[in-house]
């Protein structure tokens, strides 16, 4: 974890809890931005005291405003630039 601090710059403790409780990734997604396996993820989120999600509860930010944007545009609702 010593060279994820070193390449992100921040306390492991302060990313995890920037991905998992502020942006709402899923532990397999922060595997996948860390380049980490997703177990070793959930291994550190335990060791910081960060409270688990059950597996597929999590509501991120970004796939809310991904279903956001993609209902806008099937309804006719998406903004165009003119």
């Amino acid at each position: 974890m010593q060279i994820i601090e070193a390449r992100r710059g921040r306390p492991i403790e302060q990313l995890l809890w920037e991905f998992y409780v502020r942006d709402g990734l899923s532990i397999g997604e922060i595997g996948a931005e860390l380049q980490i396996d997703p177990s070793t993820v959930w291994k550190y989120l335990k060791r910081c005291g960060i409270q688990t999600r059950r597996p597929g509860t999590h509501a991120g930010r970004r796939a809310k405003l991904a279903r956001t944007a993609e209902e806008g545009e099937t309804h006719g609702h998406a903004s165009s630039a003119r």
